[in-house]
């Protein structure tokens, strides 16, 4: 079994569905809708999200000078 130090998303669970919960905050850049700013905070740090904006800032494909490697992004060649 494995175990997550996030917990899961579940933006169209019945149970939130049936208790009227619908998505209310919604990524600029993704248009993916969330249900807190925990959940998109948790969306903005992630891969996809990330690659979006370093695509949309013209930063596509940086090369890692210590690495020698090309990345995605400035923000993933400095981590």
């Amino acid at each position: 079994m494995t175990t997550s130090s996030k917990p899961p998303l579940h933006l169209r669970s019945p149970a939130n569905l049936a208790a009227g919960n619908t998505p209310s905050i919604v990524c600029r850049v993704c248009g993916v809708r969330c249900m807190t700013a925990f959940n998109l905070r948790q969306h903005e740090e992630g891969r996809k999200h990330r690659n979006k904006v370093a695509n949309a800032a013209g930063e596509a494909n940086v090369r890692c000078e210590m690495c020698d490697v090309v990345l995605s992004g400035k923000l993933n060649v400095q981590e």
